[in-house]
């Protein structure tokens, strides 16, 4: 059996009829810049797009921007790297660029959950959109549960635990033979009932109603 493309596993529900209103209120520009070169990055965005607003047509461009924070962001510092990455883009946009733009920036990062007794670390999405008058808008994924042997390995790298500042758990994964994508280990560690893919379109989406509803 075929797998669903992943703009058509979101068209189950019709997105664009649903959050209408909150798409023409967004008022969206033409040109979107995506703070990545990562083509996994530029697509999801382009799928979001498509979902909310399929009758539009969108320029969708890649700057690679620094994030200037760890390799592999914990928590808070998520954010923060999403936020980075967006200005950095912004300022390289606007030195050869006069057209009006909305950015996107996605940043992937461990985030420490507490249930009872138990400890887990969760890889989540964070997306951070800018809109074209300048109002910023953030949302967070839903989490994929990361080994805790492969993160703790990953924090050894480093002298005195400090890892994360060179090397990423989805490296760690992949040398320990956990996963066969550093890029989407969500899909192996979910037996691809959820790709990394759909976890960053999902929070795409859902960030740009929250920018809608709040426009």
């Amino acid at each position: 059996m075929a797998m669903k493309t992943q703009t058509e596993s979101f068209e189950i529900i019709d997105f664009a009829t649903i959050y209408q209103k909150e798409m023409e209120r967004l008022n969206a520009p033409t040109d979107v810049v995506v703070s990545s070169g990562s083509e996994i990055k530029i697509n999801a965005v382009r799928e979001a797009l498509k979902v909310l607003m399929p009758k539009r047509e969108f320029s969708v461009h890649g700057i690679a921007a620094s994030s200037e924070i760890n390799e592999q962001p914990v928590g808070e510092e998520t954010e923060k790297g999403a936020k980075n990455r967006l200005r950095n883009a912004e300022k390289e946009w606007k030195r050869d660029h006069t057209e009006t733009a909305m950015f996107v920036s996605i940043e992937n990062g461990l985030f420490e959950e507490h249930l009872g007794d138990e400890k887990r670390w969760t890889d989540k999405s964070v997306v951070v959109i800018k809109t074209a008058d300048g109002k910023e808008y953030s949302f967070v994924s839903g989490g994929v549960i990361f080994p805790e042997d492969a993160v703790m390995a990953t924090m050894a790298k480093g002298e005195n635990g400090t890892g994360f500042v060179t090397d990423t758990v989805g490296k760690t994964l992949l040398e320990m033979g956990k996963v066969i994508n550093k890029q989407d280990p969500h899909s192996d560690l979910t037996n691809g009932a959820f790709t990394r893919n759909q976890q960053m379109t999902g929070a795409i989406i859902g960030c740009l109603v929250r920018a809608g509803k709040e426009s």
